[in-house]
């Protein structure tokens, strides 16, 4: 219930005057707007809370966040151990060199997801994807990206994807770190080149 005018409901108030209820819906209290502070590059600066400082009253059990995946296997309609969460404190890093960081934090065989970080007017390299498909989304920064032949203009909030059988590259045209979150779809592969494959990244 939303407390209204001398501490009754909205409800108990539209009844006194004989108003219709719609049992249900509340409307939220809206929360006076604030400015988030950024730091340095951009980026938000992260709350003070942390995961240890869970709401009281969620109504759900909670599992532990490190813990694998209980989830049911749609072949066998069996349950199985899968690890479907990756929370922030364990960034898994796949590859870093002076131009480039880039974090798997979920890797399956069907698909994997995580994040890009160019350094400042750095270059990613031209990559060929062989089998896969990665989409790409511009969290922050301003890029030029190449797609086969053909160069775009990209800023903070665009998408794009490269389809299998293409080459692309992506420059960084900021004195800063320009950040993109990107999904692999991985094709089926004969699992001898698997292996190989599954060292390939965005």
């Amino acid at each position: 219930m939303v407390k209204g005018l001398e501490g009754k409901t909205y409800e108990e108030r539209l009844k006194s005057l004989g108003g219709l209820v719609i049992s249900g819906i509340v409307c939220p209290e809206t929360e006076p707007h604030r400015n988030v502070k950024r730091r340095k590059h951009g980026h938000r600066q992260k709350r003070d809370e942390t995961r240890s400082e869970i709401p009281a009253n969620l109504d759900h059990t909670l599992a532990d966040t490190s813990k694998p995946t209980i989830v049911l296997n749609p072949e066998t309609n069996e349950e199985v151990l899968l690890e479907c969460i990756n929370t922030e404190s364990s960034h898994s890093c796949f590859f870093k060199d002076e131009s480039v960081e880039i974090y798997k934090n979920l890797n399956t065989p069907a698909f994997a997801t995580g994040r890009l970080i160019l350094k400042p007017f750095k270059e990613k390299g031209h990559q060929f994807v062989h089998m896969d498909t990665i989409a790409f989304h511009v969290i922050h920064g301003k890029i030029i990206v190449t797609l086969h032949k053909t160069s775009y203009y990209l800023t903070t909030g665009d998408y794009f994807y490269v389809p299998a059988g293409n080459g692309y590259n992506i420059r960084n045209l900021l004195n800063e770190e320009s950040v993109l979150l990107f999904t692999q779809l991985k094709k089926d592969r004969p699992k001898a080149r698997s292996m190989l494959l599954e060292t390939s990244s965005p």
